[in-house]
């Protein structure tokens, strides 16, 4: 069997592919900055002049702990590390990559990352200049020209945020909470993404300190967000919408300072507590009037 825990071996590129879809140059770049941060990463030799645990050997470990989610010992035969290395593994990767990428992917964004955003938007064809397409639609007569997001009840009762009904009392309220909730549960599925990446996420997890799980939840997301990023990367081409999706291109400018300012004007509008309620109530007659017959 190859030994592909090796400093000097090369991982087959579909290794990389089986859970979290890391491509071998990322894989190797991190090793090498982990290296580079902190030296128990380094291979080195004993008394003797014997090999120790290679620095692959130690991020795999890692990195199979985050992504399957088993225990440390479950490693000590495959990838011959014991329980209390492959422990050890982990939490200096953990304080590795949160120190050397965190300022990096867990930043707030600044103008460049605006700018950047709007123009890979503008071509897949959602957002344009900074201003999204235009919104205007009538629901149970009234005329509404902004969108919105479903939400619970935690959030402020804003026009561009319609909450579900907690304690429906009618069969057309409890329509409505049905289809709202439905639909927001597969809004909510997206943010399980990271979980379904790294499996270390889904249970809990006993035999680590708060601080220790606090590392451990920074370093799924700047992993999750290197491989988002590796992977936008390294496509070919941009994806175009289809010619029946075109909208027209308003000239507006992407200065980030212009896009603040239309955000400020429109406060008032957005958090506009009647058109909130207005909205609920025409969403909640037009679910009556389409589904009221199969549902009910």
């Amino acid at each position: 069997m190859k030994d592909y825990f090796n400093e000097s071996c090369t991982y087959p590129p579909e290794y990389f592919h089986r859970r979290f879809r890391m491509r071998r140059e990322l894989f190797l770049r991190i090793l090498n900055d982990v290296k580079a941060y902190d030296n128990y990463f380094v291979q080195k030799k004993d008394a003797t002049g014997r090999l120790g645990l290679s620095s692959i050997q130690k991020m795999t470990t890692a990195v199979r702990i985050l992504a399957y989610g088993c225990v440390a010992d479950h490693y000590d035969e495959y990838i011959k590390i014991g329980e209390s290395t492959a422990i050890k593994c982990l939490k200096v990767f953990c304080n590795a990559i949160v120190a050397v990428y965190v300022e990096e992917y867990m930043r707030p964004p600044n103008e460049a990352d605006i700018a950047r955003l709007l123009e890979e938007e503008e071509h897949r064809g959602f957002l344009v200049n900074g201003q999204l397409p235009p919104v205007n639609y009538v629901m149970n007569g009234h005329h509404f020209r902004m969108g919105y997001y479903l939400s619970d009840g935690i959030y402020p009762k804003w026009e561009t945020l319609i909450q579900t009904i907690p304690h429906p009392t009618t069969t057309k309220e409890n329509l409505f909470a049905q289809r709202q909730e439905a639909v927001r549960k597969d809004v909510e599925r997206a943010f399980g993404v990271l979980q379904i990446k790294w499996a270390i996420t889904q249970g809990p997890v006993c035999y680590w300190e708060k601080d220790d799980l606090r590392l451990i939840m920074k370093m799924c997301i700047i992993l999750h967000n290197m491989i988002v990023e590796d992977e936008r990367h390294a496509n070919v081409g941009r994806w175009t919408p289809p010619p029946e999706d075109a909208f027209p291109i308003p000239t507006l400018s992407r200065c980030p300072s212009i896009l603040a300012a239309r955000i400020s004007s429109r406060q008032p509008q957005i958090r506009n507590r009647e058109t909130n309620t207005r909205l609920r109530n025409d969403l909640m007659e037009n679910l009556w009037n389409r589904y009221a017959d199969e549902d009910v």
